[in-house]
């Protein structure tokens, strides 16, 4: 993997700004490294493609075909987030789905505070019922992980957060 000067592989930029096809033709090149992170934010290509909502690029990296070379739940470096973490952080419903329907696509991951994807829904400003709705439909989902920060569970974090309709659907599942 060679970087540019700004710290960025072909990789990224492809998937940054949304050319699939090149996306595609760099992921059949075993030069290229899929995990490879930026030196400013410390993100994957398809970590920016899922905050960014590059749809056609998420779909590139899912396919069958790259499944043995890309790492779905990779960790980024600067918070410990992974691709479906940023894409429900960015809102994008549709890329979170897509994600979600992968079956290596762990929704338990814990990023740097343990945070799950389904305690930072929680906890957020601006929380996505919809993406909640969807998450909520894992059989797989892990209710009981504990954040680092404040010691909460996705359930106690909503409360805390004044997310009612959060917690609502959560302590209901």
């Amino acid at each position: 993997n060679s970087f540019n000067e700004n710290g960025d592989t072909a990789l990224i930029l492809a998937s940054r700004e949304g050319f699939p096809k090149m996306v595609d033709l760099l992921l059949k090149d075993d030069r290229i490294d899929p995990d490879a992170q930026d030196d400013y934010f410390d993100m994957t290509a398809l970590s920016f493609a899922a905050v960014l909502g590059k749809i056609d690029v998420v779909r590139v990296f899912l396919k069958k075909e790259f499944k043995e070379k890309i790492n779905v739940n990779v960790r980024n470096g600067q918070d410990g987030t992974t691709a479906l973490m940023e894409a429900i952080n960015g809102n994008k419903f549709k890329i979170t789905k897509l994600l979600m329907e992968n079956p290596d696509v762990d929704v338990n991951v814990k990023d740097e505070s343990h945070m799950t994807a389904l305690m930072r829904i929680a906890s957020s400003t601006y929380p996505n019922i919809e993406i909640l709705e969807l998450l909520l439909k894992r059989t797989d989902l892990d209710f009981s992980t504990k954040d680092l920060i404040h010691k909460k569970t996705a359930e106690e974090l909503a409360l805390e957060y004044g997310n009612k309709d959060v917690h609502a659907l959560i302590k209901n599942n």
